[in-house]
């Protein structure tokens, strides 16, 4: 019986993970999005000053740990760095989650957009 739950939570984790990363790509019209990755759940965003030349925000503004501050005042932990976020979500997220989280992460990229000026 448990090695059935754990197929059904790789079954889920690649399903949903595909999701999360359609919905990380609906983050590039803001326009600091230069490279999505991801494999199953987990995935990651690269934030750059200029998406065209993939010109990165200066390491001294650290715009990652900006996104990720402001969406852990909002209750969402993710593992931030200088230039990243990085998202590994539990194997038991479904999609209504992932909207409420990508809802937080675009509030949260605008408030760190707003934060920088």
């Amino acid at each position: 019986k448990s090695g059935l739950r754990i197929k059904e939570l790789v079954q889920n984790s690649e399903s949903i993970g595909e999701y999360l990363k359609e919905k990380l790509e609906e983050l590039r019209p803001l326009e600091v999005v230069g490279n999505v990755q991801g494999r199953g759940l987990l995935a990651g965003i690269e934030f750059v000053k200029d998406t065209v030349t993939k010109e990165q925000f200066p390491d001294e503004l650290a715009f990652g740990f900006v996104v990720g501050d402001e969406c852990q005042k909002r209750g969402l932990l993710l593992r931030p760095d200088v230039h990243e976020l990085a998202f590994s979500p539990p194997l038991i997220m479904n999609k209504r989650e992932i909207d409420e989280m990508m809802d937080i992460v675009r509030e949260s990229i605008q408030a760190a957009l707003s934060r920088i000026g």
